[in-house]
């Protein structure tokens, strides 16, 4: 009787704590499921803008395990994937093949991606990417401090991605749609060829290849031991606005190649 009536009495101190417990569950059952639905919406939208959209929201978010001779870089704010590239002695290229970034126009402050750990360029003597990698005031070219065209047309990419790679933002604001590149070039003592060279803006006039009646501007990517030369372009001919498409041209009339030098 004695274990009896403890059993009892130890039951009935529990009940309350229990009961308690049940009774507020099941007042709050709707909000705790209407929380839950809430939760696996947010997950499930984040995986689509992580594989659809390509927007690699987990790795932003951790610390990320880099393969032998690599090392992790935060990528801070103003940072181009060329810039850094070129800052580590590397091609923007890689690091996206090698990131497995789908757009290499589309990074983000903080996130962590793989760079080489001993690029051709040291660490100490990495001049930001907005000014002249030559500091030698006499020699610097006329420059822009930053890049005045619209976002998306073929003047707006071949000067920043011209920037990208040499450190200068060409330095005309006025009268420069892209057939009028090089007589401004000319203006403001940039270099004009007949021959191009990797890393310069390829100029085409109005209806030479693909150019528009306006003129087209594109970047010298790699030049083939054919002759062909593979251009990186936007807004061109047959092709998404605001895209960076990659196309094969060729040096010949109405066609000028501009260097900073």
């Amino acid at each position: 009787m004695i274990d009896e009536q403890q059993g009892s009495s130890f039951l009935g101190r529990l009940y309350p704590l229990f009961g308690g417990l049940y009774v507020r569950f099941n007042r709050h059952r709707i909000a705790s499921m209407i929380v839950g639905q809430t939760l696996i919406v947010a997950i499930i939208g984040m995986f689509v803008l992580n594989s659809v959209l390509g927007i690699n929201i987990f790795r932003a978010f951790a610390d990320i395990s880099c393969p032998t001779g690599n090392a992790p870089y935060t990528i801070q704010s103003g940072d181009t994937l060329g810039s850094i590239a070129t800052a580590h002695g590397t091609s923007w290229q890689t690091l996206a093949q090698q990131n497995q970034i789908t757009d290499p126009n589309v990074i983000y402050a903080n996130e962590q991606i793989c760079v080489p750990s001993s690029g051709t360029i040291a660490a100490a003597s990495v001049v930001p990417a907005s000014q002249p990698m030559n500091t030698n005031t006499n020699t610097v070219p006329q420059h822009n401090t930053t890049n005045v065209f619209p976002y998306g047309q073929c003047t707006w990419w071949a000067d920043q991605r011209y920037h990208d790679l040499n450190g200068y933002y060409v330095p005309w604001t006025t009268d420069s749609n892209a057939d009028e590149w090089t007589a401004r070039a000319t203006d403001f003592n940039w270099h004009v060829s007949s021959q191009p060279t990797v890393g310069a803006i390829m100029d085409f006039q109005d209806g030479v290849q693909l150019a528009s009646s306006v003129g087209h501007v594109s970047i010298v990517e790699q030049i083939m031991s054919n002759g062909d030369i593979i251009t990186s372009n936007m807004n061109i001919t047959g092709h998404p606005f605001g895209t960076v498409v990659y196309l094969t041209a060729h040096a010949g009339p109405g066609v000028t190649f501009i260097t900073a030098s």
